[in-house]
């Protein structure tokens, strides 16, 4: 059972992984210099650098994943050429952005980070790193061959209820899209293509295709409000 939720939760996070949008803020300096003292020793009290620094229950409220769980993901996160190897505190700090949903300037205060350019730097690189073979293998039609899907995911109601000729199985998903708030851009023209004037906010609608029993099979494309009026016929181009 626990090997499953953690599958779906590779499946998730790949999928995150492939279609979160980093929004980038303006950083206020700290113009009291009294309190910027105050915050840096506040902050050498404790130090994070590793996700053993943290309590089972700590790391599972910053990642939702268990210690064994990340160290299986970081094994995942390849060198990108010209660059670093990924550090586990890069990935602690990247899978806290995707969980918590905090802004790269909290992240740096939480993980004392030299700036929040370094942070976003830290942040697009791990996500780099997981597209090379993290997402590959854990979500989109390469992860799973035809046979596996059928025997895996495709429920015997789905292959009645679908299938002409239940004795011979086939390939059953379903094709959704679903909003997805985001933040706002600043930049004016992903902040126009965002917006949705009958949900008054701004959000995104990605195209999933899902497998009768709730898995993730592939997400086809990310479409923005703008494109919504054609978006059936864009949807299955896949």
């Amino acid at each position: 059972m626990s090997f499953t939720i953690f599958n779906f939760k590779k499946s998730m996070c790949a999928l995150y992984v492939k279609h979160t949008v980093y929004i980038v803020r303006k950083q206020w300096p700290v113009r009291d210099s009294i309190h910027g003292e105050m915050r840096v020793k506040s902050l050498k009290s404790r130090r994070i650098n590793d996700i053993s620094d943290l309590t089972d229950h700590q790391a599972c409220a910053f990642t939702s994943l268990t210690k064994e769980q990340f160290d299986d993901m970081h094994a995942l996160c390849d060198r990108i050429p010209d660059r670093r190897a990924i550090t586990r505190r890069d990935l602690l700090i990247f899978l806290t952005k995707m969980r918590q949903g905090l802004s790269d300037e909290f992240l740096t205060a939480i993980f004392q980070l030299s700036s929040r350019q370094y942070t976003s730097l830290v942040i697009k690189e791990v996500r780099k790193s997981l597209m090379r073979r993290f997402v590959s293998e854990n979500i989109g039609l390469r992860a799973i061959t035809r046979e596996q899907y059928m025997e895996r995911h495709v429920t015997a109601f789905a292959n009645h209820l679908y299938n002409p000729r239940p004795e011979e199985p086939v390939a059953i998903f379903y094709i959704d899209g679903t909003y997805k708030y985001c933040f706002k851009s600043t930049n004016f023209r992903s902040l126009r293509q965002t917006y949705c004037r009958h949900k008054g906010d701004h959000l995104v609608k990605p195209a999933l295709v899902v497998a009768p029993d709730g898995y993730i099979l592939d997400i086809s494309r990310t479409i923005t409000m703008l494109q919504c009026s054609d978006m059936n016929s864009k949807t299955m181009k896949i």
